[in-house]
């Protein structure tokens, strides 16, 4: 590589306008696909469960041992996989964003070693596609999904069909326009030899990029086709590995610098949990891990002024954006907590403002253990009833707003409970095991 389109690449790298596509041969120490080592793996671990096509490079199995056998061989192959110095020398060079097309972690691994923050998200073909938010300098995108969500994967001629007719249809790619902006395009580890990579990168419009550099690779036809067509630079007899040490080099230099991370919008919501226990526990830390990630919670014991109102608190938590929502046992059968959940569900969008987490004494995903908490709130109603009928009407003024908001709770309990019953809102350890990094991206999506 000469000096001047060094000197190309530590411009573009520096203006954070350099992506890197990150291709299945890098990992390995012989150049075989990482994508081909997998397939090898699980035709040797599951026998005739599986069928090969080596030429073509997928492989083929029925639905129960896709579901049965085939996610933990995955995983456990993938998890092993140990970072190599060349991915060191990548992670200490700031690209404003890596595009990974196997669906590994290791590069995240690597940076999360070094203590460096990163944003990363992966692409899956059975979603709708998400924003692409950038909170840090580096970003790391798995353009063919990630070996922990096995739907995302590409694995199957089907997992291939299914994934470009989301693309072709009305899903774009969202790394489409952060490839508009890019001035510089960088391919390590490819072959470039599959038709499919070929559509995506004409889908891309990556021709219209002033520089899009490879290290060089022996298929001298392959090469002349996508000198022509994509106007694909190659770097005669320079592999991936000699020139990542070029940049990696200059950074150590000085001639790279470390760029600031980009400045984003303080995003501020309410918070609604139970007093005291593992609820407030909960809330005390999603509250410190948001603020760090700039979103800011308010919650009455921080912004609730002496003497203010707290029904009138309450009901600015109703009529929220978005709402932090901490499901505890104390939390459905408290009458302050179930009426703010009532009047979140009062107002339009209910499941798109809140952002449950539920611990684990929350019975919610159990039918008795719903109706047990729907008898409870008709007993409270029941208990309500029998003061007011003893006492007469001076009982209606003391209790009657309370039984209307218990009537309230009673009636709309079950419509609340199964929507909140219906979502994906994972575990309180995996949300504390990853830094609560999912209810940060929902919250980033959809407020």
């Amino acid at each position: 590589m000469n000096n001047a389109t060094l000197q190309d690449i530590v411009q573009s790298i520096n203006e954070g306008t350099c992506l890197v596509f990150l291709g299945p041969h890098l990992l390995s120490a012989d150049g075989t696909s990482i994508n081909a080592q997998l397939n090898k793996h699980l035709v040797e671990t599951l026998g005739n469960r599986v069928r090969y096509y080596q030429d073509e490079g997928f492989l083929s199995f029925d639905t129960s041992t896709r579901n049965l056998r085939v996610k933990n061989r995955v995983v456990d192959f993938f998890g092993s996989l140990e970072p190599t110095d060349l991915y060191r020398k990548i992670a200490e060079i700031p690209f404003s964003m890596v595009i990974n097309t196997a669906p590994d972690n290791t590069l995240n691994k690597v940076l999360t070693e070094m203590g460096m923050g990163f944003d990363y998200d992966y692409y899956n073909k059975s979603e709708p596609p998400k924003n692409i938010i950038k909170t840090q300098a580096r970003s790391i995108y798995n353009l063919f999904g990630d070996y922990t969500n096995l739907d995302s994967m590409i694995l199957t001629y089907q997992d291939l069909f299914v994934y470009l007719q989301s693309i072709l249809g009305d899903k774009e790619l969202p790394i489409k326009e952060i490839l508009q902006e890019a001035q510089s395009v960088l391919f390590f580890g490819f072959s470039f030899d599959k038709w499919y990579f070929q559509l995506l990168l004409w889908l891309m419009e990556i021709n219209g990029k002033g520089l899009n550099l490879s290290h060089d690779i022996n298929q001298e036809s392959i090469k002349n086709f996508y000198i022509q067509e994509f106007n694909v630079e190659f770097f005669e007899n320079n592999t991936a590995a000699e020139i990542i040490e070029a940049l990696h080099e200059a950074k150590t230099k000085g001639e790279i610098v470390e760029p600031d991370a980009p400045e984003i919008t303080q995003l501020e919501l309410f918070i609604s949990y139970a007093w005291k226990g593992a609820s407030e526990e909960m809330a005390d830390l999603i509250e410190t891990t948001l603020k760090a990630n700039q979103i800011n919670l308010l919650r009455d014991k921080n912004d609730l002024e002496y003497k203010g109102g707290i029904t009138e608190f309450m009901n600015r938590i109703g009529e929220a954006k978005g709402v932090v929502v901490v499901v505890s046992d104390k939390y459905l059968k408290s009458g302050y907590c179930m009426y703010e959940l009532t009047e979140i569900y009062s107002h339009k969008d209910f499941k798109g403002r809140i952002f449950p987490v539920v611990l684990e004494d929350a019975k919610i995903f159990d039918p008795s253990g719903r109706l047990d908490y729907k008898k409870e709130w008709k007993q409270k109603l029941d208990q309500l009833d029998q003061e007011i009928k003893k006492t007469g009407a001076e009982a209606i003024k003391t209790l009657g707003e309370q039984y209307v908001g218990f009537q309230r709770i009673h009636d709309e309990f079950d419509d609340i409970v199964n929507q909140l019953a219906d979502m994906n809102v994972l575990t309180p350890d995996i949300h504390k095991s990853t830094h609560f990094e999912k209810l940060i991206k929902a919250i980033r999506e959809n407020t």
